[in-house]
């Protein structure tokens, strides 16, 4: 299993271009880890990727050159540094066109297309597009997205609702996400509004309705309402 290329869903976030790593992104490496492989796994052939059934069964020949496990019935696949998406029958269903894929999230990918990221659906419609510098993946459908060095929010329509602000987000969790100004972090709501006030050393999510928050080395819990208890 070890010769496998995975493509690695990044946990945490970090600059899209810098390392091809926002937010959930994918990135080729030369060591396999199953994730969640639906009885298909993907095999190595001659250096190019392709997939079998549990019995060995060749389903997909081996004609790729980066294969991701499947996941919902669809596979990442790539050749020649362009990506797109295959079912189970090894039907191409998105095209290999993009730079750069994450995985789906609330049925929604990440592509990059010449620098510039936007989504698809996993239908591969093309819901926003690729204008944007950097991306993280939608959460509670809301997703950041960075312009002209800032940070802001859009919905699932692309629509902007909340302006480009910030110089770092996070997602959203539970109906609140964190946000970086000046090296001072705050918490804000699904509307753009400024919960606890970007002040703070640090802050943590929301957790059974408190958030830690620090402040000159004292540590703080504040609630919803972004009272300090």
């Amino acid at each position: 299993m070890k010769n496998y290329i995975l493509l690695i869903i990044l946990a945490t976030s970090s600059v899209f271009t810098e390392v091809y790593a926002s937010q959930n992104l994918l990135t080729p490496v030369n060591q396999i880890s199953v994730l969640k492989n639906e009885g298909i796994t993907p095999f190595k052939s001659s250096g190019k990727y392709g997939f079998k059934d549990k019995k060995g069964k060749v389903i997909v020949i081996a004609k790729y050159d980066v294969a991701n496990d499947f996941v919902q019935g669809l596979a990442i696949v790539g050749i020649n540094n362009k990506y797109g998406v295959i079912n189970k029958n090894g039907d191409v269903i998105i095209p290999l066109i993009y730079d750069r894929m994450s995985e789906f999230t609330e049925n929604m990918s990440i592509v990059t297309i010449n620098g510039k990221n936007g989504f698809i659906n996993n239908k591969g419609t093309l819901i926003v597009p690729t204008i944007y510098a950097d991306a993280m993946q939608f959460s509670e459908g809301i997703a950041s997205v960075q312009s002209n060095g800032k940070w802001g929010f859009i919905d699932k329509n692309g629509n902007v609702i909340i302006q480009f602000l910030y110089d770092w987000p996070s997602i959203f969790k539970n109906g609140f996400t964190r946000v970086k100004l000046k090296d001072k972090w705050g918490l804000i709501d699904r509307k753009g509004n400024v919960i606890a006030p970007i002040i703070y050393d640090w802050v943590n999510d929301f957790n059974n309705k408190k958030a830690q928050v620090s402040l000159n080395g004292r540590i703080f819990s504040i609630n919803e309402n972004g009272e300090v208890n």
